[in-house]
């Protein structure tokens, strides 16, 4: 190997020698070298740990999305149980307002002329049903 115009004999300053050629590396070369090399490898890094991150990211999310599904699922089917339910319980009400109505029987335009609130409305019927009875002889 050859030395250099240098004679330091400082590690830091102590030029490199290529094999190859007789090309001297500096210890600016060489801080530049390193630089580089440490923004390589920091851009390699980075790129690695975003990629990961991505994955770990994406595998929590479908996690949690497939857990929600299913929980929307079953409340759905629930929703669905309750409504028939409801419309089941409906129709029952319905039916047993209906049968308690069976004997009831409406008449409108009878007018309240007794001044008395209780009413006495199976005389009323009657007095109303013999004046317009059709004549049968």
């Amino acid at each position: 190997m050859k030395k250099t115009k240098h004679d330091d004999t400082s590690p830091l300053r102590a030029p490199v020698f290529d094999a190859c050629s007789d090309m001297v590396l500096t210890e600016e070369d060489i801080s530049r070298v390193v630089r580089d090399v440490r923004k390589a490898v920091l851009t390699d890094i980075r790129s690695e740990l975003k990629t990961l991150f991505k994955e770990e990211i994406r595998d929590i999310i479908n996690s949690e999305t497939a857990a929600l599904n299913a929980e929307i699922a079953s409340l759905k089917s629930d929703n669905v149980r309750m409504c028939e339910q409801l419309e089941k319980l409906t129709l029952d009400i319905d039916r047993q307002e209906a049968y308690s109505r069976r004997d009831c029987l409406r008449i409108n335009g009878v007018l309240d002329d007794s001044g008395d609130h209780q009413e006495k409305t199976d005389e009323k019927l009657v007095a109303i049903t013999i004046r317009h009875r059709p004549f049968t002889s």
